[in-house]
């Protein structure tokens, strides 16, 4: 699909693209979505009919359903900022594809072995953080205030706390039987700062 989505933009079909997952209902958990910013309406038709053929190679029942990402109420740049770590997941995945990167480093750093028991892969974590944190550095991004705050940001709105006492208690509720073995992890104490 990468390919294909880089080729629109080069055949001067759409002028960006962005993806966002959805998790408004418990139905849609999981599910992937992709903007693409084209405001020409014959240029939109021959997208969405690609689409649904690129994307029924893969699941053969696909039928393409049109929403407009936050029901068009978010402000431009919020589009733009999906936008740019789109394009950031693309050059991932050229460099991927080069022999640069292993294609493992963006998995899931938290593997279940049962209903109870898991693993940390201190590897998988710390090229996700330091990845994180190396593009908020070289964008220029403080780490105090502004890296912290994005961070906790990002806790607030996916745990939908609405004050720091909420999101103290749900961090405590949800996230606390994961905190003692990463502070215990000596790989990540010597490589997280």
């Amino acid at each position: 699909m990468k390919k294909w989505i880089q080729s629109l933009e080069t055949r001067g079909l759409i002028e960006g693209f962005a993806f966002n997952h959805y998790y408004a209902s418990e139905t849609a958990t999981g599910t992937l979505n992709v903007r693409f910013d084209c405001t020409d309406e014959e240029k939109l038709k021959i997208v969405r009919k690609e689409l649904e053929l690129e994307v029924k190679k893969f699941i053969t029942n696909y039928v393409v359903e049109e929403r407009l990402w936050d029901a068009g109420k978010s402000p431009e740049y919020i589009y733009k900022a999906y936008e740019f770590g789109s394009r950031c997941a693309f050059l991932f995945w050229d460099l991927v594809e080069r022999n640069r990167f292993s294609e493992e480093l963006t998995s899931s750093f938290l593997q279940w072995l049962d209903s109870t028991r898991y693993t940390i892969s201190p590897k998988l974590l710390n090229f996700q953080l330091c990845f994180s944190h190396g593009l908020m550095n070289s964008l220029g991004i403080s780490k105090i205030p502004n890296e912290q705050l994005i961070h906790l940001t990002a806790l607030k709105e996916s745990t939908k706390s609405s004050s720091p006492q909420e999101l103290f208690e749900r961090i405590k509720d949800q996230l606390l039987p994961f905190l003692t073995p990463l502070f215990s992890q000596q790989e990540t104490k010597n490589t997280v700062s």
